[in-house]
């Protein structure tokens, strides 16, 4: 859907700016006597004043001299720069709720082919503790948006039971790097979840979690995992992610590691929130006003 929309775009830009330029060319040439008299020569003037004489390609110069102009910016600024999401899951609770809008900066990691997804300008690499969206590996024509835990290289240990991290960073480079690079702080005890506030690298963050004493949890754990810990290696050019609602987020943990190529941008603000009563008829929602803001 968002390859079908980026070159429909690029199509009616394209054709829009040609015939723009086409004027301005013809406009230019009236101006210019010797390069109107050799033109006039090969009869071009004549074809081409005649094809602007036509009522209905007058409408669509008018029509395209007035729009090609914010079509050039919006293809700009949304297939090089920034790009508008919506949510509807809550698996990055607390910090991004089901019905935000967030806006991604995909000029940050660097520039890429919107239609190929091949970076051709780099610009810096994605860190540790970034919210990202990307195409879903084994269905690329989905986007998530999950918070990168491991880098390139990063050993991850991570307790079913505790919900605690250790991430070693460059594990395959030195293997005797024993350096933690997650800290935990326990905050409150919300019923049947537990809250934490995540260091990783300096960027604080709040997570939640399932209270393990739920008995259904209990239950879904054995279903799940036959072992208590869950361990990995992240691969070159690719990162380990997972949702701030740790039990209610489908990430790397189940299907394996975002590859490079795969990241849209950093999620950086959340510009609207509603608040939708699915529930309710006719359908209403409600704004968020004190979502409004940036995630760092």
């Amino acid at each position: 859907m968002e390859n079908t929309f980026n070159i429909i775009l690029t199509i009616i830009t394209f054709f829009t700016g040609i015939i723009w330029l086409l004027k301005i060319f013809i406009f230019f040439l009236k101006k210019n006597i010797l390069l109107n008299n050799f033109f006039k020569k090969i009869n071009i003037c004549i074809y081409i004043n005649d094809f602007f004489k036509k009522i209905y390609i007058k409408k669509i110069f008018y029509l395209s001299k007035s729009i090609f102009p914010t079509l050039l910016f919006v293809f700009i600024i949304r297939i090089f720069i920034f790009e508008p999401f919506y949510i509807p899951s809550g698996s990055m609770m607390p910090t991004i709720m089901k019905g935000d809008f967030v806006l991604v900066n995909k000029f940050l990691y660097g520039i890429k082919n919107f239609i190929t997804h091949k970076t051709f300008i780099k610009i810096k690499n994605p860190k540790r503790g970034d919210i990202i969206v990307f195409k879903y590996p084994i269905n690329p024509k989905i986007n998530y948006i999950k918070r990168i835990i491991g880098l390139p290289g990063d050993y991850i240990k991570y307790n079913y039971i505790t919900k605690k991290l250790k991430i070693y960073s460059n594990y395959i480079l030195n293997k005797k790097n024993k350096n933690k690079v997650l800290i935990f702080y326990k905050i409150k005890n919300k019923k049947n979840f537990l809250e934490y506030e995540e260091n990783l690298d300096g960027i604080k963050h709040k997570i939640l979690t399932l209270s393990y004493k739920n008995n259904k949890f209990k239950k879904e754990l054995k279903h799940h995992f036959n072992d208590t810990y869950e361990k990995w290696i992240v691969p070159k050019n690719s990162y380990f992610v997972m949702g701030d609602n740790r039990d209610n987020s489908f990430d790397s943990r189940y299907w394996g590691f975002v590859p490079k190529k795969n990241i849209i941008g950093k999620a950086t603000i959340i510009w609207m929130s509603l608040n939708i009563k699915e529930k309710k008829f006719p359908l209403y929602f409600t704004i968020r006003i004190k979502r409004f803001g940036s995630l760092y």
